[in-house]
């Protein structure tokens, strides 16, 4: 992720492979707990700011989670609703 921040431009492909990594990571048990969230929040926020991608990833780890931690449940509503 540190990588996509940090160039100028990158590929849909590369976009959608890092988050399909982050996502296969973080929902290995199928949770997102409160450690995993400062984990999401640390990765999105580096830049400084949320973009739509970025969105569309939180909207696909909330439906495919079992269950959500209340910070995910904040990052969520912080950076979507």
């Amino acid at each position: 992720m540190l990588i996509r921040n940090e160039t100028a431009s990158v590929s849909s492909h590369f976009t959608e492979f890092c988050f399909e990594c982050l996502k296969s990571n973080i929902l290995a048990d199928g949770d997102i707990d409160d450690g995993e969230a400062d984990k999401i929040r640390a990765i999105l926020y580096a830049d400084g700011v949320i973009d739509e991608e970025e969105k569309a990833f939180l909207k696909d780890l909330k439906a495919s989670a079992n269950r959500t931690s209340a910070k995910f449940d904040a990052l969520y509503a912080e950076c979507v609703d």
